[in-house]
């Protein structure tokens, strides 16, 4: 239920006028918290889904660090999940054509939002590139032959997607979650696994093979160190612990 008010109810969580029309202290934001109804952590989902799909930068972002800086920091830490090369490859191998590559671009570093919201025209097979909103993706060369093929044969001219759905449309950041959920079952891993852990394991073999983090902080699109969707602490603290 709470994931449809998300979807369909984006300004739910918002006070009246929105977060931009005010300066919010953080009394005022804790009162508001708790009066609205909404736990920290449904909060954080909100917030979460803005910035996935670039809203955040609409609300006011010294209530955002607020919020994330006093009141996230105090849920507990969810467990971090991690995994190998060689799983990477177990998971590819077992998955369908639209299924191996909707992976390996996660693995490449692309957030749910950003796969779901491909369409054909942002990939550039002679340059070798994948053009996002933000950024550009180098392709790997073993991807483009699939790539190409999938393009050629297994999609429908009328519809721009690049993962398209039964409906004519494209596919939801769900949709691709429970993708991932299937191939992970299909191809034996026992360990859990979310769109954000091929993120995250994607970081950790860059930094095995000798990546500045800020070059993977570009890689992944995560913006620079002090903005909202600052999140380079934690993946390298996930990736130390996991190393």
């Amino acid at each position: 239920m709470y994931k449809e008010l998300l979807i369909n109810e984006p300004g739910a969580l918002a006070p009246r006028g929105g977060f931009h029309h005010a300066h919010l202290s953080c009394n005022a934001l804790i009162g508001y918290l708790q009066g609205s109804g909404f736990s920290p952590r449904e909060a954080k989902s909100y917030l979460t889904l803005l910035q996935e799909n670039d809203a955040a930068g609409s609300l006011e972002e010294p209530a955002l660090l607020f919020i994330h800086k006093a009141v996230f920091s105090q849920l507990p830490r969810e467990p971090c999940h991690l995994i190998s090369r060689e799983e990477v490859a177990r998971l590819l191998s077992s998955s369908s054509l639209r299924g191996s590559l909707m992976l390996e671009l996660l693995y490449l570093g692309l957030k749910p939002s950003e796969a779901a919201s491909l369409e054909k025209d942002d990939v550039d097979l002679k340059k070798r590139i994948l053009i996002l909103k933000h950024r550009e993706v180098t392709l790997p060369s073993r991807m483009l032959p699939r790539l190409e093929f999938y393009l050629r044969h297994a999609l429908r001219d009328e519809n721009p997607h690049l993962f398209q759905g039964p409906n004519g449309k494209g596919i939801s950041v769900f949709e691709i979650e429970s993708i991932v959920e299937h191939a992970r079952k299909k191809s034996l891993l026992s360990k859990p696994l979310s769109p954000e852990a091929l993120r995250r394991s994607r970081a950790l073999h860059l930094l095995e093979d000798g990546k500045p983090p800020e070059e993977i902080q570009e890689l992944l699109g995560i913006l620079e160190k002090g903005g909202c969707d600052d999140v380079s602490n934690e993946y390298l603290e996930c990736i130390e612990n996991a190393q």
